[in-house]
């Protein structure tokens, strides 16, 4: 199992909630789209997922956006 604790730490930075896979992950909206673009326009952008605390991600799975989030933290 992966340690999310790494990546997800402290718990007041992480402001959202991502779920892939039916799977949930709290994680700071400032660091994702900090490193994508694709998180930028989602969180501060005219998405419609702008404001939401809670965001469901498809068509990813959830191993290989741990990976990537992984990458991004190191």
């Amino acid at each position: 199992m992966v340690n999310l604790a790494k990546f997800c730490s402290p718990i007041d930075r992480n402001n959202v909630t991502l779920i892939i896979e039916d799977k949930r992950l709290r994680i700071s909206k400032e660091y994702l789209a900090i490193h994508s673009p694709y998180f930028s326009a989602m969180f501060f952008g005219d998405c419609p997922e702008n404001g939401k605390d809670e965001i469901e991600i498809k068509e990813v799975l959830y191993e290989e956006f741990i990976d990537v989030v992984q990458l991004i933290f190191t």
